[in-house]
């Protein structure tokens, strides 16, 4: 999944810069997976012990880390709010009444994907 323009814009982090050629080389061939586990032990070793500012730290490292901040950010910027899995169980409280309780759960399931995500 992509970032927003304006999701990273907001956090003020700027975009990863362009691989060089060297670093394209080094990576060709590289699943995901592999960079992924190379950063995150990196990543692991250079925070071991430090109290750091998360958002701080990601607007520096983005190009150190280029795979992993993108998963960073995008959990980072959850808001710490109950409010959309309240709005889902009310939402839920509606479609689930006694005229429509015979309905298996995969069926309200897909109804409730459908409200959430009309928009």
């Amino acid at each position: 999944m992509q970032l927003s323009a304006a999701l990273v814009d907001s956090l003020s982090i700027p975009p990863p810069s362009p691989l060089t050629q060297s670093q394209a080389a080094a990576t060709a061939g590289v699943s995901l997976e592999e960079r992924c586990d190379v950063q995150l032990s990196r990543y692991a070793m250079e925070c071991a012990g430090y109290s750091i500012v998360v958002f701080q730290f990601w607007k520096t490292a983005r190009d150190r880390y280029k795979d992993l901040a993108v998963v960073a950010v995008k959990y980072l910027a959850v808001p710490a709010t109950s409010v959309p899995s309240e709005r889902l169980f009310s939402t839920a409280g509606l479609v689930v009444s006694k005229l429509r309780a015979s309905m298996s759960p995969e069926l309200v399931g897909q109804i409730l994907f459908l409200n959430k995500n009309a928009d």
